[in-house]
């Protein structure tokens, strides 16, 4: 029995004597210890600065830091005890070029005074992409009504537009509504990835008096990358008034919206307004650029609420370009409203006074021949005169010219010379000598479309011209201190061949010199006197 017992002791003894320096020797493997909890893959952008969270079991015996690397990249440290799960972040930075990667996490823990070691190592798959930029646009703001009295239901309204995206996918955007300063409420539209446009209406509200401004933006948040962020262009603006009474001008339309200079035109204004009783309204246009300059008033009666239309005429003037190839410009004009309800002139701010514009058209001035003729009307002179040829030329001509404006007429024969004809000293044109030109400077009290006729006669030596004179005739007209080619065209006329002209008739004197010669040859042969020696004068 106490041999046996002997031998319990000492196995006793053993296996505490190995235990303890166990103990001794691994002291770190036994009581510190920790391990990563793998993150799920993630999807990030290129270049993008991001923080990933890894979560991980630990075990401590005593006080120790534990941490995450990525390397370069390391999160902060933990000092943990017992055991337990914990969660540290990393600052990570996408690669630049899309693609799937893998990132490699190590665990280290560090006991107090002792050497940091490496515990665990887990990694993840993650992807990176080009990231989503998408360009959102409040294009207007509106409220309905347009002019709220105290009291009204006033909805609000804005046009948001998705100008571009490279997204693949439909966009859910935020909108808020925010009025006076405070958020007054927020919706989300959703876009198919194309540009398009979509109206969003805010909750009613009901209108106090006084001065408002309601402000719609969209992306608020940023949340879709917008390149253009607010405030600069994701939201717009509308201050308006609530009255508990008014008249504005709702629109200004002229009629036609299009003219040419000189032409009449209406300025439709239509006015809304709104009064407990009866109110007398002022309605005036105002327009300084027209022909003559207008400044109209009218005024109505109305009771109650609604709207009336006014009607009032002016007419586009003529102006000089201040560019020769611009072919339209703007005539703007306004138009405002004020009222009285009793207690003297009043004035809604705003909304009684606006502004409009009429497109008007430059006038295409031109000067064309209607028809140039020629026709040989015969001769002139003979005998001991040389005869003279006769053709009569006419111009037709029509033109629109500007107010202080010309006309110059040349009319050139081709093939003729200058010697003998009736031309111009030292004149050529293309076709030839210029034999007649006509130049006038004139003031016309408006350009309307005109003709002239212009007819001269071209003399010349028979002879000199026959068989068909041809003719060639340019117009030009001035405008705004330079001619300009309007039109050119030719003309002939036929001139007959002049016929040759018969040996005058011998007189009596003509017979007697004959016979007095004869007689002297006669009597010359009888001397014999050479034709040298004998002269008589």
């Amino acid at each position: 029995m106490s041999r046996h017992r002997l031998d319990v002791r000492a196995a006793f003894a053993a296996v505490l004597i190995v235990t303890v320096t166990l103990g001794v020797v691994e002291p770190a493997a036994a009581a510190y210890n920790g391990e990563i909890i793998p993150p799920s893959p993630y999807t990030v952008y290129t270049n993008q600065v991001y923080s990933l969270t890894v979560s991980f079991h630990y075990m401590a015996a005593t006080p120790c830091a534990f941490w995450i690397e990525s390397p370069p990249y390391q999160s902060g440290k933990q000092t943990l005890k017992g055991s337990g799960t914990s969660a540290v972040a990393l600052t990570l930075q996408a690669p630049s070029t899309p693609g799937i990667y893998t990132l490699g996490l190590k665990l280290y823990l560090q006991p107090q005074g002792e050497t940091p070691s490496v515990v665990d190592t887990a990694t993840v798959n993650y992807q990176v992409v080009e990231p989503i930029k998408t360009d959102w646009d409040v294009e207007k703001v509106w409220i309905d009504p347009a002019s709220p009295l105290e009291g009204d239901q006033v909805t609000f309204h804005a046009r948001i537009t998705l100008r571009n995206t490279n997204s693949k996918q439909p966009l859910t955007v935020t909108v808020a509504c925010v009025l006076d300063n405070k958020v007054y409420s927020s919706g989300s539209l959703t876009f198919s990835p194309q540009p398009s446009y979509q109206d969003i209406t805010a909750k009613p509200w009901t209108a106090t008096k006084g001065a408002h401004t309601l402000v719609f933006v969209v992306d608020p948040n940023r949340e879709h990358n917008d390149p253009t962020p607010y405030p600069q262009y994701n939201f717009k603006e509308l201050r308006f008034n609530v009255e508990t009474y008014y008249a504005v001008i709702e629109r200004i339309n002229p009629l036609p919206s299009e003219v040419d200079e000189g032409e009449w035109f209406e300025a439709l204004i239509v006015v809304a307004y709104k009064f407990p009783a009866s109110a007398t309204l002022e309605i005036h246009h105002v327009n300084n650029a027209t022909m003559p300059p207008v400044s109209d008033t009218t005024r109505d009666t109305v009771t109650g609420s609604g709207s009336k239309e006014y009607r009032f005429r002016a007419r586009a003037p003529y102006t000089r370009p201040t560019n020769a190839s611009q072919e339209t410009w703007i005539l703007q004009g306004s138009g405002w409203i004020q009222f009285d309800r009793g207690a003297g002139w009043e004035k809604t701010d705003p909304g009684w006074h606006k502004l409009y514009n009429v497109t008007v058209r430059r006038l295409r001035y031109y000067a064309v021949f209607d028809s140039v003729t020629a026709e040989y009307t015969g001769t002139t002179g003979g005998g001991t005169n040389a005869s003279i040829g006769h053709v009569q030329i006419s111009l037709r001509v029509r033109y629109l010219v500007p107010l202080e404006s010309g006309l110059r007429l040349i009319v050139s024969r081709s093939g003729g010379t200058a010697e003998g004809d009736q031309v111009h000293v030292n004149r050529t044109s293309p076709w030839g000598w210029v034999i007649w030109s006509d130049e006038s400077e004139f003031t016309q009290d408006e350009p309307v479309e005109r003709t002239g006729t212009y007819a001269f006669e071209y003399t010349f030596p028979a002879g000199s011209a026959e068989g068909t004179v041809n003719l060639h005739a340019t117009v030009h007209y001035l405008a705004y201190g330079e001619w300009r080619y309007g039109d050119g065209e030719s003309a002939g006329a036929s001139v007959p061949t002049t016929p040759p002209q018969p040996e005058p008739s011998p007189s009596v004197g003509d017979y007697i010199s004959a016979a007095f010669n004869r007689i002297l040859e006669w009597f010359k042969s009888l001397l014999g006197i050479g034709r040298e020696t004998l002269r008589i004068y």
